[in-house]
């Protein structure tokens, strides 16, 4: 059963609420022209039945906001398990391409073809020299950027990625880093890619003992300033077929780490920038 599902006998409530108090209203009205005891009777019913449906209604909320909380969490953790799993087929991947490789040089030097085999060894050491650049001490954040990396570079967007100090032991848990990272990026490919030209995606971590500042830049369209205060509420979305929880689940692990977040908009796309510090934690 989905969120929408769930919702379905809030919803009922919420459309059947407003027919009570028209009844209740009705009922007081006649209540006071025809003073009948009937009527009273009836109106205490409806009284009750609306408070009944009032606290009935104030339960399925919660509980409705006690589900996508939970959703939520659970597809983050999807996602980071996806992740790691993708990053383990990509060094498989890489493992057996390396053997590969290096079967063909040791041919060319076997026939004297050194400047072929040095030409083929620098076509080698690109892509091995673009996926080192953003490893990290933590092996779940490395993960994460790789397979993003990869995945915007499949889609002909150009990435730099960066990582100042230990992420070891961040002020803020691993798993809600990279969903900060995972959702940010995401939204940064699906903005990218809808441009024809210029693609690039800027990620920068700084890590420090009492301070962790993320920001990730996209070229792309700006966001209207009138739509800033908007793209963090929850089931806000500008995508076809998105369900608005991303830059939310941003906002709430932020808020939750008395964190700092600064949408800007600049010369050729827009920066989410997210800063914590330990006096703010």
């Amino acid at each position: 059963m989905n969120i929408n599902e769930k919702a379905l006998p809030l919803i009922l409530l919420i459309i059947v609420q407003p027919f009570f108090l028209v009844l209740l209203n009705t009922s007081n009205f006649l209540a006071k022209a025809y003073p009948l005891g009937t009527i009273t009777a009836h109106n205490s019913v409806i009284g009750v039945l609306s408070v009944i449906l009032t606290v009935t209604g104030l339960i399925f909320a919660k509980k409705i906001v006690i589900t996508i909380e939970q959703e939520t969490e659970n597809r983050i953790q999807l996602e980071n398990l996806r992740n790691i799993q993708e990053m383990v087929n990509t060094m498989r991947s890489q493992r057996h391409d390396f053997n590969n490789h290096i079967q063909t040089v040791y041919g060319l030097i076997n026939v004297g073809a050194y400047k072929e085999a040095k030409e083929y060894m620098e076509e080698v050491v690109v892509p091995v020299q673009s996926s080192n650049k953003i490893l990290s001490d933590n092996p779940s954040v490395t993960a994460l950027l790789q397979v993003k990396a990869n995945r915007a570079e499949s889609k002909g967007i150009c990435t730099d990625f960066s990582i100042t100090g230990s992420l070891k032991e961040p002020i803020i848990p691993v798993t809600d880093l990279n969903t900060i990272l995972g959702n940010l990026i995401d939204n940064a490919i699906e903005e990218t890619e809808r441009k024809s030209d210029k693609r690039l995606i800027e990620v920068r971590i700084v890590s420090r003992s009492d301070e962790l500042m993320i920001t990730v830049f996209n070229t792309g369209k700006k966001i209207p300033e009138h739509v800033k205060n908007k793209i963090f509420a929850p089931g806000f979305t500008t995508k076809k077929t998105g369900q608005g929880l991303g830059l939310w689940s941003v906002k709430k692990i932020t808020d939750a780490h008395k964190g700092r977040i600064e949408v800007i908009n600049e010369a050729e796309g827009i920066k989410f920038k997210i800063s914590f510090s330990c006096t703010e934690t």
